[in-house]
This record gives C-alpha cells, structure tokens and sequence, in this order.
C-alpha cells in the first residue's frame, strides 16, 4: 500500500532510455493499487525506450482498491504507460481491470504518453500482432475511458502506427 503510483510488469516495472529485445514473457501479473496512478504491462509498467520482437503471452489484472481513490489506471499488452517505441512485438493477452477512476487500456500499450521535459517524441508502434480481450469496470462520475487494440489513449499526437495487425480483440 502506498500513496505513490505503483506499476508492476513481466521484465520491469519502470524504464527509462531502456532498450529490450528478444524477450519472451508469459504467466501472469496482478497489481492490487492503492494510489492515484497504477498499472500493468506485459514487458514495462512505466516509462521510455524501445521494445523489439518481444513477445507476451499473459493474464494481466489490475485492481484500484481504495474507492477514496480517484486513480488513473493502465494497462498494456508491452507497457502500460509512457512512451516507448514498438517493433515486431507480439501479444496474447487476458486483461482484467477495475478502477474509481479511469481506464486507459491497449492490446500494446495502456496510454501513450510524451516526453515531459520537452513534450516531443515522434515514436512508433510497428509490425506488431495483437490477440486481446480486456474487460474492466470505470467507476466514476464523469466517465472517459480508453480501450484499443494497440493503444489505450494516445497523448502523443506524433507516434506512428504502421504495419500493425488485430488477429483478434474485445
């Protein structure tokens, strides 16, 4: 239990700069949060880098516990939040999520966000597959939850999506 935001993951739950490759993951990660930001990823919970032809194969459950709590909530197939780029990736995923809050969810990735020191990133998400079905409960007054194939909520109106492909998602 903390007030500080929590994020949890297969390889790391925060990276930064970081370069991932050739990684499998498969099994599955439950993050209970407690605090106003928390998520799951596949790979990474939070942060930036690049992440290339990875692939998951997970249940992912994240679970907002504290209905004081008004949290803002992630989760992603490769990274729940940031803005890391994507190649060759590979995603089977099971996503379960419950929130008093908001939901930002993705087959890849949960929200992307941009860099906050200079609010530029151009980024890319390419050549990925993703097998998904992520079901979650927003409990909130002024609803505005996010829920897509590659990602959840794109702040980044700069990354690209090419070549990118949905064998299946709910």
């Amino acid at each position: 239990s903390t007030d500080q935001p929590a994020f949890a993951a297969g390889i790391a739950g925060a990276i930064e700069k970081s370069t991932i490759t050739n990684c499998s993951v498969s099994g599955r990660i439950r993050l209970n949060g407690t605090s106003r930001q928390c998520g799951v990823g596949g790979i990474a919970g939070f942060g930036n880098g690049e992440i290339t032809n990875c692939a998951v194969d997970a249940e992912l459950t994240v679970v907002s516990v504290d209905p004081k709590v008004k949290t803002e909530q992630y989760l992603g197939g490769v990274l729940a939040n940031g803005y890391a780029d994507l190649d060759g990736c590979t995603v089977k995923l099971a996503g379960f999520a419950s929130v008093h809050g908001y939901a930002h969810h993705g087959g890849l990735i949960g929200l992307d966000d941009i860099n906050p020191k200079n609010r530029k990133h151009a980024g890319y998400v390419n050549n990925c597959a993703v097998d998904a079905k992520i079901s979650f409960f927003e409990e909130t007054d002024d609803r505005r939850a996010y829920c897509e194939a590659y990602i959840g909520e794109i702040q980044n109106e700069q990354v690209r999506l090419s070549g990118n492909t949905t064998v299946n998602f709910e």
